[in-house]
């Protein structure tokens, strides 16, 4: 039997180990820097009508969300369009 991974021509994974802290997060409010439990790297969308998308810069420990920038130099933000 194929695993997923073979069948897609994937590379399985290197670490299966979970990682803390989550990964992916949303909400109507940023939040605040210094919380902990958000993962290096996590994602946080706002629910709103601008659906800005932001990433943890800080650590597991204290987060730091900072605004993703948007390659048209205007200063927003990242935006997942809402279906």
């Amino acid at each position: 039997m194929f695993s997923l991974c073979e069948l897609l021509r994937m590379q399985k994974p290197l670490n299966l180990e979970p990682v803390p802290g989550l990964l992916r997060a949303y909400g109507t409010e940023v939040p605040q820097a210094g919380i902990n439990g958000f993962a290096i790297g996590c994602l946080f969308q706002l629910e709103d009508d601008e659906g800005e998308v932001y990433i943890n810069r800080g650590t597991l420990e204290s987060c730091d969300f900072q605004i993703l920038a948007s390659d048209g130099g205007g200063g927003g933000g990242a935006v997942f369009p809402r279906k």
